[in-house]
């Protein structure tokens, strides 16, 4: 006999035995007690947390001849009728193998036969979400108004997906992700039955790696039981799903906060041969990181925020392994620079007395744009030099050299200006300008905290020099968008001496410093200037 999987064999049979979806399964029992039947439902959440089981028992229950508080009596011939899948006035369909419009039709067709056996004809459509937009079209006026013996039931993982016209014709419910507790009780019960030899530090990590979805907490459960006939722990519940180990974990994060990149590099190298996921590995780092935030280091809230940025990227990147890599040098190399990731691992008593408004002294200028410079005027200015001599053969030149960024990610006078970089997108080049659009502006004030140095490397990367200029997205779309229209209106761009030059400015001092205050004053403006 072919072996029935966990997640099959105890799949709830009636609304007494699910597991969590209180809220859901309350309102259900209500409208079946009152007899306020909804033509139409849509179940949405996230994948495995009983929306199809519930819709199979809802559809059941509005059938069952012997009902008790909203409840199949689980005796009648109905309730077994269904039970054994032998009800034709229960019908599920898979719109994700079945979302055109002739099936749709069909189902028309079908919708003003009277049922069968039972009371009500139900209609599960799971994943409607996948229907073509013509098939959505083609239900639409069924939807709205079915005859009275037809209740439809939608199920989805991806509400943002229906269109709002089916959206607003059924009455909404929504899956939450299972409660821990709920699981808990659940699959020790299920582990129980079974004569599975698991401990709780085993169930606890099933749980974790499950993230409130039921059907994948059996599925891993079922892994297991595979895996080991003798006790499952939580170490083989990490070996099974590839995650490191909590010694690995907590090695990486005390390199963290030794900002010792080569060990970093090399712990991730070890894990990544030995088949641990990585992507496993960020999440296990952001959940000790969490446990964190009330104890050793303060500010791990900013660490945290932009390792959950690298996770996105991982899931989406062909080598997951060298973005995890340039990330963690780039999140290391911030440190010092002048925004919140400086400080993530300093405690409250060491930080500095930063005051966020200081006035500049002319004799200490700053290796970056400081923040009193008029930054708006040297934006304009670069901008509109670059468009100038706009060069189509000098932007394939440095966009060509940029793809070879991450070789020098781990250079020892680079690595961190480089891994800065890479998310950086050069938009247009001249001969001597580079405009480069990052999405965010965190991104774009981390380049020019240290502007000096980031200038000096581009010199070196590209063999030439160039005047950059960065952007955020919206910057550079109002700036593109101003370039077509002036275009259109035949009004040509004219260079603008570039005063706001930093790194090449030549400043004359005469005997008083006339010139040197004059042109610091227009760097910084005449209000931030302090003179000793």
């Amino acid at each position: 006999m072919i072996y029935k999987a966990l997640y099959r064999k105890y799949r709830p049979k009636k609304f007494s035995e699910v597991a969590g979806q209180q809220v859901v399964v309350q309102i259900l029992k209500n409208s079946i007690i009152s007899g306020k039947i909804y033509h139409s439902y849509l179940f949405y959440g996230p994948r495995g947390t009983g929306k199809t089981s519930i819709a199979k028992i809802f559809a059941k229950t509005i059938n069952c001849e012997c009902a008790e508080n909203g409840d199949s009596c689980e005796k009648c011939s109905k309730c077994l009728e269904n039970n054994n899948n032998e009800s034709v006035d229960i019908v599920e369909i898979d719109a994700a193998s079945n979302n055109g419009v002739d099936e749709i039709r069909e189902l028309k067709s079908r919708v003003n036969l009277v049922p069968s056996t039972m009371k009500y004809k139900v209609y599960i459509i799971d994943e409607v979400h996948m229907l073509s937009i013509g098939a959505f079209n083609a239900l639409l006026k069924t939807l709205e108004e079915p005859p009275e013996h037809v209740v439809f039931v939608l199920a989805t993982t991806e509400l943002r997906k229906v269109p709002n016209t089916i959206v607003s014709r059924c009455q909404l419910l929504e899956f939450k992700k299972i409660s821990e507790n709920d699981m808990l009780n659940n699959l020790k019960n299920i582990c129980l039955n079974e004569k599975i030899n698991i401990d709780d530090g085993a169930i606890e990590e099933i749980i974790k790696y499950s993230d409130g979805g039921m059907r994948d907490a059996l599925g891993l459960l079922d892994k297991l039981s595979l895996y080991s006939t003798n006790l499952i722990t939580k170490e083989i519940v990490r070996t099974v799903c590839g995650n490191a180990s909590e010694d690995d974990v907590k090695k990486i994060v005390n390199f963290i906060k030794k900002k010792d990149i080569n060990l970093i590099v090399d712990e991730i190298d070890y894990l990544y041969s030995s088949g641990v996921d990585l992507i496993n590995v960020v999440n296990d780092i952001i959940m000790f990181l969490k446990n964190e935030i009330k104890n050793s280091f303060s500010n791990v809230c900013s660490i945290i925020l932009e390792l959950t940025d690298v996770l996105e990227k991982m899931k989406y990147s062909i080598n997951p392994k060298v973005v995890l890599e340039a990330s963690i040098v780039k999140i290391l190399s911030n440190f010092d620079s002048k925004n919140i990731s400086r400080e993530i691992f300093l405690d409250s008593n060491q930080k500095e007395n930063e005051t966020p408004n200081a006035q500049i002294d002319v004799g200490k200028l700053s290796n970056g744009l400081a923040e009193e410079f008029d930054q708006e005027n040297f934006k304009r200015i670069r901008v509109n030099n670059v468009f100038v001599n706009a060069d189509k053969d000098e932007l394939k030149r440095v966009r060509e050299k940029w793809n070879k960024l991450s070789e020098y990610v781990f250079d020892y006078s680079y690595g961190s200006v480089a891994s800065s970089l890479i998310d950086a997108e050069v938009a247009v080049c001249s001969d001597l300008y580079i405009v480069l659009v990052f999405k965010y502006d965190s991104l774009v004030e981390k380049i020019n905290a240290n502007f000096r140095k980031v200038e000096q490397f581009i010199d070196e990367f590209c063999g030439k020099k160039y005047k950059i200029v960065c952007l955020n997205a919206e910057e550079w779309n109002n700036k593109k968008n101003e370039y077509i229209l002036r275009k259109r209106k035949n009004e040509e761009y004219i260079f603008i001496e570039d005063n706001a030059d930093i790194k090449n400015k030549k400043v004359k001092e005469n005997n008083n410093g006339d010139d040197l205050i004059l042109n610091a004053e227009l760097l910084f403006g005449k209000d931030n200037i302090v003179l000793k």
